[in-house]
């Protein structure tokens, strides 16, 4: 397994640990989480850039079966972190539906539509980017 591997989390963010001054992105991470997962996204994953001191800690990245299951998740992530006070920084991809990304500041949630993962295929691009920053200190 390579040391990448250490940052990477198919699980839940429950699996992760968090600093005291971490909370608030805890508590995203779990509304994340529990939106897509009851939106019903397919392969859920966590990238923990933490060790790496990146300014993003976290990507997410999950998938929707099609352009309004992209939209549908995304919507309800929005809407639920606005109710619970986190709002976007940013956000793309609502006109295409096929990859839309969410930027939270610490956390950045790509949602794409199922054959654009695969196309794009982001996993093997953020586990790239854990290696080549592994051996920076």
């Amino acid at each position: 397994m390579s040391e990448s591997k250490n940052y990477i989390h198919s699980g839940s963010y429950k699996n992760l640990t968090f600093a005291e001054d971490d909370r608030k992105t805890e508590e995203m991470l779990g509304i994340i989480e529990k939106y897509c997962n009851d939106m019903k996204a397919d392969e859920f994953v966590i990238y923990d850039y933490r060790p790496k001191n990146m300014l993003t800690e976290f990507m997410v990245v999950c998938s929707g079966m099609s352009t309004a299951h992209v939209n549908g998740i995304a919507e309800k992530v929005l809407e639920e972190m606005k109710r619970k006070g986190f709002l976007q920084m940013g956000y793309e991809g609502f006109q295409e539906k096929t990859w839309i990304l969410i930027d939270y500041g610490s956390i950045v949630l790509h949602i794409f539509e199922i054959d654009r993962r695969s196309e794009i295929d982001p996993d093997s691009l953020f586990e790239e980017r854990l290696k080549e920053v592994a051996g920076k200190k």
